[in-house]
């Protein structure tokens, strides 16, 4: 069950990682009244994960970077690429046996 308020927010900070937007662009993008659209972005700006560019339109913040630097540190690089190598090396391996055969 997914959470319709926590659905919308990440909503909203896909499209605005997607392309900067105005407020108006993204209660147009959106198709949601102003009112709702204010909240969230209220929300998201008090607690920094958006600000306004010198356009006044919302981008991400710094504290994305933050986050997936934080994150960068919990993820296992080997064992979240291993399945990729591995198919990699199989079709590689594919490849020169039926080139050689």
């Amino acid at each position: 069950m997914v959470i319709k308020t926590v659905e919308k927010s990440f909503g909203i900070l896909e499209v605005i990682a997607q392309k900067p937007m105005t407020f108006i662009e993204l209660v147009e993008k959106l198709d949601s009244n102003k009112a709702t659209v204010h909240r969230f972005l209220s929300s998201l700006e008090q607690l920094g994960y958006i600000t306004k560019n010198k356009q006044e339109k919302f981008i991400l913040s710094q504290k994305w970077f933050q986050l997936a630097f934080q994150a960068q540190d919990q993820l296992d690089i080997v064992e979240t690429a291993r399945p990729f190598l591995e198919s990699i090396s199989q079709y590689i391996f594919l490849n020169v046996s039926n080139k050689y055969l």
